[in-house]
Order: C-alpha cells, then structure tokens, then sequence
C-alpha cells in the first residue's frame, strides 16, 4: 500500500506533515505538544523582556540619584563660591536660585523636545529591542 502524504503547512518554527499512516490522535498529540512549547516559548519571552527593561530602569534610577546628589551638592558649592566671591549670601543664593528658574524655564518651553520624545523613544526602543 502506498502511502500519499499531505501537503505541508507552517505552524510557528514548525514544519509538520500529515501522513496518512498516523492516526488522528498522535496529530492532535502533536498540536498539543506544540501549543505547549510555543506558549512556554513566549512567556520565557516575556520573562526575559521583562527582565531587560526593569534592569534599565532600576539603573537608570541609581543614576538619577546619583546625578541628583551631584546637583545638589554642586548647588551648594556654587552657592558658597559666589557669596565668597562677592561678599553677599544673598546675592549669591539668589543667582544659583536664578540659574535654575532659567534652566527650569528653558526645560518647561521645551519639555516636549527635550525631555518627552527622547524619553518615550528610549523606552520605544528599550522595549522592542529585548
């Protein structure tokens, strides 16, 4: 007896060909198996994303903090170089104050240029390239 094999079809990564020799219940056997293995196969997926983005984030937040501590410790320093230099604590603690009205003004105008579309495609990026 000769035996004519079905076409092929794709099944994700899968090439798989029914034969009419096998019976159906090793065919949906097999279907299982694979469901299973592709529905492990995208929670480790998911898993490892996962993974990748909170590491990011928990980073960049250690950074920030960092960047924060050097902020304010430099604000400091500048505060008492100025009073020194010129002989006045508040002349010196209003232009470090008026250095950041400025820099706060420039980020508010800015804001979408400068902090939201770099910040949304960083993320963009972060997530589709885990």
């Amino acid at each position: 007896m000769v035996t004519i094999a079905t076409p092929f079809f794709y099944l994700p990564n899968i090439m798989v060909m029914i034969n009419n020799n096998n019976s159906l219940e090793d065919f949906s056997e097999d279907v299982g198996n694979l469901v299973k293995s592709n529905l492990e196969l995208n929670k480790l997926e998911l898993i490892e994303r996962f993974s990748i983005i909170s590491t990011s984030v928990l980073s960049n937040f250690i950074i920030g903090i960092s960047f924060l501590f050097f902020m304010l410790f430099g604000s400091v320093a500048a505060f008492i170089y100025i009073s020194i230099y010129f002989n006045d604590y508040t002349l010196g603690s209003a232009i470090v104050g008026a250095f950041y009205l400025v820099l706060s003004m420039v980020l508010f105008m800015g804001k979408r240029t400068m902090l939201q579309n770099p910040i949304r495609n960083k993320i963009i990026r972060s997530i589709f390239s885990a």
